[in-house]
């Protein structure tokens, strides 16, 4: 019963892994308890706007925080705009970061938005702009107020070159891509599930070297880290493996 219960969690962990984090218009976010959006990384270059609403499946995501050193040691960068609808930033979001300049759209800055804002980010180096009429609330909060300069936009400006588009459509060959990774994903935990119910020693690693090949796949398809991290399948493979060792160990 006990090794039964094992290889039902590993399941569980091969379906979770698909559920977590999306990639949008070359931006990661993760998919919070909330359901709204964190953003977590890009390799854009230049100019960054991240937007307010992400369409991804039909559904319409919030973009309300960024994650831990989300724009962390880059030197690619000359700009970062954040929505309106950005309530918390992670620890060391711009550490080490070349980013010259910061349009915040945020109309009621907090101290939950700039607490993590330290000596690792550079902002007196760092020009920042703000809707009109938000300046003085930027100079009230501990962090905002340290930025080499404050400066009020005009709502025309908020578009910033057209590049700020609240919301971002998934191409539909990135939908393909994604419905071939979960597919797959499917299947490995189908196996899985097959292992778990096996009637053998022998036909549990079966189903769990069924469950590898049908990752190997996944690694093998171009393009899949836009949809599944790496490391998140390399993960499931030596869980795997570590069962089937386990498995083997007891047949002895």
């Amino acid at each position: 019963m006990k090794k039964v219960l094992v290889l039902l969690a590993l399941a569980l962990g091969v379906s979770n892994m698909f559920a977590q984090e999306i990639t949008v218009n070359g931006f990661k976010y993760e998919i919070k308890s909330s359901g709204d959006l964190e953003f977590i990384f890009t390799e854009k270059k230049g100019d960054v706007v991240i937007p307010e609403k992400v369409v991804y499946q039909g559904k319409s995501y919030t973009v309300t925080s960024l994650g831990y050193a989300a724009f962390a040691n880059t030197d690619d960068i000359v700009s970062v705009t954040l929505p309106k609808t950005i309530i918390t930033i992670g620890m060391d979001f711009m550490a080490e970061s070349y980013v010259k300049k910061l349009v915040s759209l945020i109309e009621c800055p907090s101290i939950s938005q700039s607490r993590y804002f330290d000596e690792s980010i550079p902002i007196n180096n760092i020009q920042l702009f703000v809707p009109k009429g938000t300046k003085e609330k930027y100079l009230a909060i501990k962090g905002w107020k340290d930025f080499k300069s404050i400066e009020e936009i005009e709502d025309s400006q908020n578009d910033s070159n057209g590049s700020n588009r609240d919301t971002i459509q998934v191409t539909e060959s990135s939908k393909v891509l994604e419905a071939e990774i979960r597919a797959l994903g499917d299947k490995a935990l189908n196996h899985i599930s097959q292992a778990s119910n096996a009637k053998s020693h022998d036909e549990m690693i079966k189903s769990l070297k069924q469950a590898d090949e049908l990752l190997v796949k996944i690694l093998n398809t171009p393009n899949y880290e836009t949809i599944l991290p790496t490391d998140v399948v390399r993960e499931k493979r030596e869980q795997i493996q570590k069962m089937i060792d386990m498995i083997n160990q007891m047949k002895k």
